[in-house]
């Protein structure tokens, strides 16, 4: 079973890896820090490779990473067996679009995260774990267990520092807290929050979870942007 993190725990290990990011000889020189590379991050700072196939006939499965060498079935064109050197992560080869970036980095830092996990306790999460498969992100049908949570928890405070999500909100114009996210309502703010996507290269799901979790973001109508209107008028009011 995975040890007991509490939220201060995954909070602490995200910060020391955000500080070992920056000091990043790429990073330093790039000058300012913007937004998380996730390719960066594993492949410098985990000594980790990132591989993209196709992992699963409904494409429910986004990551698949291994700690020992271990084979894996897959449903590639060219491969139906892939098989793990203990520091490699696969990603669905779907998420290579543009419009998947967001899910694309999220999915990378997971199967980063497994191994950040492992490397800090291996006792832990080293023991009778060769493979860890990643379902559809949040994805209903999906077992949570511990260590998922875990994992999830600490890759969106990696992914998105509080110090960039407010340096986002600063170079996009957002001054403090957004009160309501909201497509239709609120435009312009959702528009800047839309952008700071853009900048951070996450999801807006992925974002406005982690806005509320900072206290950034008040309430979020991304799925029913006209769900006020619906409470407003009342049943028998529309119609």
């Amino acid at each position: 079973m995975a040890r007991y993190l509490s939220y201060n725990d995954l909070d602490a290990i995200a910060a020391r890896v955000f500080r070992a990011y920056s000091k990043l000889p790429e990073v330093q020189e790039a000058g300012q820090l913007l937004y998380i590379d996730p390719n960066l991050l594993l492949k410098q700072l985990l000594g980790l490779t990132i591989e993209y196939r196709h992992l699963s006939m409904d494409g429910t499965t986004l990551g698949i990473t291994a700690y020992d060498e271990v084979g894996v079935e897959i449903c590639d064109e060219d491969e139906d067996l892939f098989y793990f050197d203990g520091k490699t992560v696969l990603i669905e080869k779907d998420l290579q679009t543009e419009d998947q970036t967001g899910r694309r980095n999220f999915t990378i830092v997971h199967e980063g995260c497994h191994h950040i996990l492992k490397m800090l306790f291996p006792k832990d999460y080293g023991s009778g774990a060769n493979a860890r498969r990643v379902l559809r992100y949040r994805d209903v049908r999906c077992e949570r267990n511990r260590e998922e949570w875990q994992v999830d928890r600490l890759t969106s405070s990696i992914l998105m520092p509080q110090e960039l999500v407010e340096q986002a909100m600063s170079l996009v114009g957002q001054n403090g807290r957004i009160d309501m996210l909201n497509a239709v309502w609120r435009r312009k703010e959702y528009e800047k929050f839309c952008n700071m996507c853009y900048l951070l290269g996450v999801s807006k799901q992925a974002l406005s979870i982690r806005m509320m979790r900072l206290g950034l973001l008040g309430e979020e109508h991304l799925r029913h942007p006209n769900e006020i209107l619906d409470i407003v008028m009342g049943d028998d009011d529309i119609g």
